[in-house]
């Protein structure tokens, strides 16, 4: 007899199946618990580790032992002719059948009732989505919810060299980081949490914007080798301080003080982690970490501070060629060169490409070098391979804000534009005082036709800093002939040459015979060195629908910046 033919007649085969789809159900009903009762992230991979633990032990009992009428028995003492082994295989393909169909009903409902606060799948339009928006004000001031969740706020350098506020936000940006793996813990993303730096906004209203019950603050001296940070989690819905410590230590302990705190806010706020956090440390050499922190620091300023950032970077993969983070970073100074330095693609490309190669290579799991090759595959024009990256990286980092903006701005590009929203109102949930996020948010649901949500958006993301903003309120008052308010708007502009040409704009956009000054002012721009860029180039062929321009003015375009595919839309 085969055994193929045996393991049919012992019905394991069939108790294989049964188990399997029993298995299914169960995973499907511990994700609900976890939903409902609020169990923590590992609860559910506790469930699935027993369930795998548990196949071959019931595959090796139904092998060796068979259910009698007089009970369990094992199959060598039963007498074949008075095996029931056909009465339970038929029990065993009622109890499947019955199974499959709980299975059949579970994704029925999943895929065709929808969850409370779901919106339907209808084209976005004004008054489609008007009953559902949201009141500005409650938009801008949101109330903390009961899910844990903490905002890093950026801690005080307190050392007697100002220059060290690169390593205070450093330290702050590395515990942010840490905490923002942790399941069952939502912390805004470091643009959010920034915002409020060297501002003396009061704590609970920052928690409210922020949308958090807990807020991490401290301070940070720096001395030598020496550093001593202190730390506190106030609980703002009671304004009491759970938590707070003092730490003194070298600086080569400084990951170890990283982990410690974010250990301590886990068992201050009842998480519960399947171990202690125990980060890797990126690197070794502290003086490679410390031109780290101050690369990352001018990064972030992005502008002119790039040159900064990149000098800083290069110093650090120099003293240690194995730190990855620090070659991802790089990577991200030289494809972000031409956006805002001028730098000529072709001197950036290589760079970008070797320092993501090299960061990939140390770390897989990294977002970054899949957003470096995506960022240069959209200046090349190779849309498709953009696309494809941008969603790897995506998802290889769900938690990484500057990757979801890139995936939503690309997704923008290709005109998905309702799933390019969706990452957009996902990112002002994760950094809901983000003015680059909720700039872009407006430009989408301006183009969807909703003009109000629209100004209301580009409004505060002016009123977050993102100047840019003014660009979608533009064409706002544009479109409605209101030239007299989308001059009033141009005055948040802190770009002078984008201002000169832009008043011009509106003219031209008044009176048409008058189109010929913008050319007249941007060629006098240029002539006195403060070239606006290919990209504000184009925009000014979009205000202007001069089609013409606009296809000139559109392969010097994307090689420094592909967003502008977006004006397209």
């Amino acid at each position: 007899m085969s055994l193929y033919t045996e393991l049919k007649r012992r019905n394991v085969i069939k108790v294989a199946l049964a188990y399997l789809v029993a298995s299914w159900l169960v995973l499907q009903i511990t994700d609900v618990l976890m939903s409902l009762l609020g169990l923590p992230g590992f609860a559910g991979k506790f469930v699935f580790l027993l369930l795998v633990i548990g196949f071959i032990p019931v595959l090796v009992f139904a092998w060796a032992y068979e259910v009698t009428p007089e009970g369990i028995k094992r199959e060598s003492e039963v007498d074949r002719a008075q095996s029931v082994t056909q009465e339970t295989s038929a029990r065993l393909n009622r109890t499947t059948i019955v199974l499959l169909i709980a299975v059949a009903v579970m994704v029925v409902v999943d895929r065709f009732v929808p969850e409370e606060g779901e919106k339907g799948s209808e084209p976005f339009s004004q008054e489609a989505s008007e009953p559902a928006r949201e009141p500005a004000e409650k938009t801008r001031t949101p109330t903390p919810t009961d899910t844990p969740s903490v905002a890093v706020l950026p801690f005080v350098n307190m050392s007697s060299d100002e220059e060290n506020e690169y390593f205070s936000d450093g330290i702050s940006e590395e515990l942010l980081n840490l905490l923002v793996d942790i399941d069952g813990l939502r912390v805004p993303s470091r643009t959010s949490s920034f915002a409020f730096k060297g501002q003396s906004t009061d704590i609970r209203e920052i928690a409210r914007q922020l949308n958090v019950n807990h807020i991490l603050e401290g301070s940070v001296r720096k001395a030598g080798n020496q550093v001593r940070i202190t730390a506190q989690l106030i609980d703002v819905t009671t304004d009491t301080h759970l938590w707070s410590e003092t730490y003194d230590r070298e600086l080569k302990n400084i990951f170890a003080i990283q982990d410690e705190i974010a250990n301590e806010i886990v068992d201050a706020l009842h998480l519960t982690l399947a171990g202690a956090l125990d980060s890797a440390a990126p690197t070794e050499n502290m003086a490679a970490y410390n031109l780290y922190l101050q690369g990352r620091y001018h990064f972030q300023q992005r502008g002119p501070a790039l040159a900064r950032a990149e000098e800083y970077l290069k110093q650090a993969v120099e003293l240690d060629p194995e730190f990855a983070e620090a070659w991802a970073t790089l990577a991200l100074v030289y494809v972000m060169k031409p956006n805002y330095l001028g730098a000529a693609l072709e001197e950036v490309e290589p760079l970008a490409l070797e320092a993501a190669q090299k960061a990939e290579s140390l770390d897989l799991n990294l977002a970054e070098p899949l957003m470096v090759r995506a960022n240069l595959a959209a200046k090349r024009g190779k849309l498709l391979a953009q696309f494809k990256q941008m969603e790897q990286a995506t998802l290889k980092q769900p938690n990484n804000a500057l990757a979801r903006t890139w995936w939503g701005i690309t997704l923008f590009e290709g005109g998905y534009l309702e799933e390019s929203r969706a990452q957009f109102e996902q990112a002002m949930k994760d950094d809901p005082v983000s003015g680059l996020n909720a700039d872009w948010l407006s430009r989408v649901v301006f183009i969807q036709g909703n003009q109000e949500r629209a100004e209301e958006l580009a409004s505060r993301a002016i009123e977050l800093g993102r100047w840019a903003a003014f660009l979608t309120l533009a064409h706002i008052y544009l479109d409605n002939n209101d030239f007299d308010a989308a001059r009033d708007s141009l005055e948040v502009v802190q770009y002078d040459p984008f201002k000169r040409v832009f008043a011009r704009v509106i003219d031209a956009r008044e009176n048409p015979s008058r189109e010929p000054e913008v050319y007249e002012t941007l060629a006098a721009v240029k002539a006195e060195g403060d070239d606006p860029g290919s990209f504000i180039t184009s925009s000014i062929n979009f205000y202007l629908a001069n089609a013409e321009r606009l296809f000139e003015a559109i392969p010097e375009a994307i090689s420094s910046d592909a967003t502008v595919y977006t004006g397209f839309w």
